[in-house]
């Protein structure tokens, strides 16, 4: 399995957890997800969109904003950017202050959002 491969599934894993709410489990797979992402050679704005999330899913919003701060570093008007963004600033609108923000809205619209958007990238790219 390459590296890719390796943080895509630890990734599905973790936001799949964390949208049946098994935040004991997001605990223990994220440290392995983020490594693994930690160990790719290069991260582009997709990749770095999915640390952002990975980041919510263990509640830490700040890390996943500075995640948006580097992707618009790359790519200034990047959807991403105003998603990672959004997202802590609508988990703290809807959420008593207990809680912590849940990547459920994000993770399910990250999927539905990947599967209708137009390809920005090239064969040689993948």
């Amino acid at each position: 399995m390459s590296p890719k491969e390796r943080a895509n599934r630890l990734f599905d894993r973790v936001m799949t957890l964390a949208e049946a709410g098994k935040q004991d489990s997001v605990q223990f797979f994220l440290p392995m997800a983020l490594g693994a992402y930690g160990q790719l050679p290069t991260l582009d704005a997709d990749a770095h969109y999915d640390v952002g999330l990975l980041q919510l899913a263990g509640g830490d919003p700040v890390a996943a904003l500075a995640e948006a701060d580097t992707i618009q570093r790359a790519v200034p008007n990047h959807l991403f950017i105003y998603v990672l963004r959004a997202t802590p600033t609508r988990s703290r609108a809807t959420q008593p202050r207990s809680n912590g923000p849940t990547p459920t809205s994000s993770a399910t619209s990250r999927r539905n959002w990947r599967s209708n958007a137009p390809s920005t990238t090239t064969t040689a790219d993948r």
